[in-house]
């Protein structure tokens, strides 16, 4: 039993020591193969103004390292559930920018969903390349407003048979740049265009990774929503309740949830969904619902505040720090409806990239010039061998000259006994074949060939003895045989190819 137990601790540990060496192996690797131009690296501040139905929502966040905090927050609120006008939202945003002592260098607005149209749309595959003109040309169609008096922007969702499906955001122009006209007066510039969904959206896939959500927030006037899937948005609806019954009751409210769940059905991940109930709105019938209701407020944000407890957080307005999240992390889908569809990608900082060419510049030097004198040396010391055994050199250098001089001659003597003819072999064959009573009066051999002339008494007997030579080929009359009647004898003049000379050889080659 002890025995037993020891080894469970055993084991214990060392899945502990080997976790650890891990996660320090893998936090290594970040390190080493980190760009100092990467945005997940570059610090950045940003404040997000969210406009509610009967709020103004302010959050203002900073990054480091890919770590971001909230730095400050203030939640305006207005009565009778209506929007402020664009002079009272400046005059509120710019008190709050002050009392925060934040910078006006990075501002984001988020609109409400009832501002904007949020809907998925299908290009064909093939006008990927030109998204931008495609969306700006069929916007009047897609959306009641043209590109000339809209904001919007769309985000690729997915590519499948042949067709690509963007989710698409418009809203109107005159309205929105009432409001960033109204702060460009109090010298806070907008940079980025945003709806709250999206923030939301981006606020949640940060607490949860592994969900995809249904997000809902109530108000005693209306609510608002949508479909949150792998941290961006796939679909939004907004409403306001009856006056016949109470706010989060309203079956419409119910509906519009039940469809985003049969929207979620080919999906892989969990669904969740989160309801923000704001100023005493009540709570969703989850009797209704195919799925339980969380409660915003009750979660996990894994945000810091400055200088504040993890309690304070939650008094946070949720939209605006879901905008600012987004605005700040570096990986996320940022719709941004001022771009009008026009998406730049981001170059490396030009002052970084000098900095860097400097960095590897004196390096090279440095590597150049401290082996340059231990170089020198080395050649000297080679120099001062090469002075001892340049005697010995030079005679190795005779003896491969005769060396050199002997295969020459040798090469010489080898291509003279294959290249030219065999003579003596040749005559003494001759001297066999021919009968005793033939001579010959002449006799000439080439690189191939062989002529005889002389007399026989029968001609014709001596070509059968030739061809069957193993030194002769192609054996035949020169020229007529005649005959010496003198003598008794004929007259002839054979020419015959030599076997295995270079043109037997490439004859038999040919065959």
């Amino acid at each position: 039993m002890k025995q037993i137990i020891q080894l469970e601790k055993l084991k214990t540990f060392l899945t502990f020591i080997f976790s650890g060496l891990g996660n320090t192996g893998r936090l290594m690797w970040k390190l080493l193969t980190a760009s100092l131009a990467d945005a997940a690296i570059i610090p950045g501040k940003n404040l997000c103004i969210s406009i509610g139905a009967d709020r103004i929502g302010i959050c203002y966040g900073s990054k480091f390292l890919s770590r971001i905090r909230i730095i400050g927050f203030k939640d305006i609120l207005f009565k009778n559930g209506c929007c402020p006008d664009p002079e009272d939202f400046a005059s509120n945003v710019f008190s709050a920018v002050n009392e925060l002592g934040t910078n006006k260098s990075d501002i984001t607005l988020s609109i409400p969903k009832s501002w904007a149209i949020i809907r998925l749309v299908e290009f064909p595959l093939v006008v990927k390349k030109e998204l931008s003109s495609a969306v700006s040309f069929e916007l009047d169609r897609l959306t009641p407003f043209s590109p000339e008096n809209a904001l919007y922007d769309f985000t690729i969702k997915n590519e499948k048979d042949d067709k690509i499906c963007l989710l698409l955001i418009a809203a109107k122009a005159e309205l929105v740049n009432r409001y960033i006209e109204s702060l460009a007066v109090k010298d806070i510039q907008v940079k980025r265009v945003t709806v709250n969904l999206s923030g939301i959206g981006a606020l949640l896939s940060h607490m949860d990774q592994k969900s995809d959500f249904i997000f809902v927030q109530t108000t005693k006037y209306g609510y608002e929503g949508g479909l949150i899937t792998d941290g961006s948005i796939s679909a939004g609806f907004t409403g306001s309740f009856s006056e016949n019954e109470k706010p989060g009751y309203d079956e419409t409210l119910v509906k519009e949830i039940n469809a985003m769940i049969t929207a979620h059905s080919g999906y892989g991940k969990p669904l969740k969904i989160i309801a923000d109930f704001l100023n005493g709105a009540g709570v969703i019938p989850e009797h209704k619902l195919s799925m339980s209701v969380c409660n915003l407020g009750h979660m996990d944000f894994k945000l810091s505040l400055a200088g504040k407890s993890h309690q304070d957080i939650k008094k946070a307005p949720l939209i605006s720090a879901g905008g600012m999240l987004e605005s700040l992390q570096s990986k996320a889908v940022k719709p941004d409806l001022l771009c009008k569809g026009t998406h730049r990608q981001s170059k490396t900082p030009l002052a970084l990239s000098i900095f860097l060419m400097l960095v590897i510049s004196a390096i090279g030097v440095f590597h150049v010039i401290m082996p340059f004198k231990m170089e020198k040396q080395r050649l000297a010391e080679i120099d001062r061998q090469i002075v001892l055994i340049k005697d010995e050199a030079g005679k190795v250098e005779e003896i491969k000259k005769e060396t050199e001089s002997l295969e020459s001659e040798i090469q010489a003597v080898h291509n003279f006994k294959h290249n030219s003819p065999m003579y003596l072999p040749i005559l003494k064959e001759l001297t066999i074949i021919l009968p005793a009573k033939a001579w010959l009066t002449r006799i000439k051999i080439t690189e191939t060939t062989v002529e005889i002339e002389g007399y026989a008494e029968a001609a014709t007997d001596i070509l059968p003895k030739l061809e069957a030579s193993s030194y002769f080929n192609k054996a035949e009359f020169a020229s007529t045989t005649t005959r010496d009647p003198r003598k008794n004898v004929d007259r002839f003049a054979i020419k015959m190819e030599i076997r295995g000379s270079e043109k037997d050889k490439k004859e038999a080659a040919k065959k």
